[in-house]
């Protein structure tokens, strides 16, 4: 069971879609701050969950500002849940 968290936790995609919260307005420098990726890999990654779907993203003078998507919150979600249930008690 451990092996399967590790997968989970270790992965930075899930920690990236649980940094962006919904009411509060996070930029891209901020979310490869918080997840521990440099800035250049947290734009690439930005780029592919936009052509994907799973943020948007608004440039609001000189910072780019991501935000969830629908299917960006159910992905969050469904991670959530995949973490509660393999998450020992």
């Amino acid at each position: 069971m451990s092996e399967l968290i590790n997968i989970f936790v270790r992965n930075r995609i899930p920690g990236i879609l649980f940094f962006i919260v919904d009411d509060r307005k996070v930029t891209i420098s901020s979310l490869a701050k918080e997840t521990n990726i440099t800035y250049s890999h947290m734009i690439k990654l930005i780029r592919y969950f936009s052509l994907d779907r799973i943020v948007s993203t608004e440039k609001i003078g000189r910072d780019r500002i991501v935000t969830l998507t629908a299917k960006g919150r159910k992905i969050k979600r469904l991670f959530r849940e995949i973490y509660g249930l393999i998450t020992p008690k």
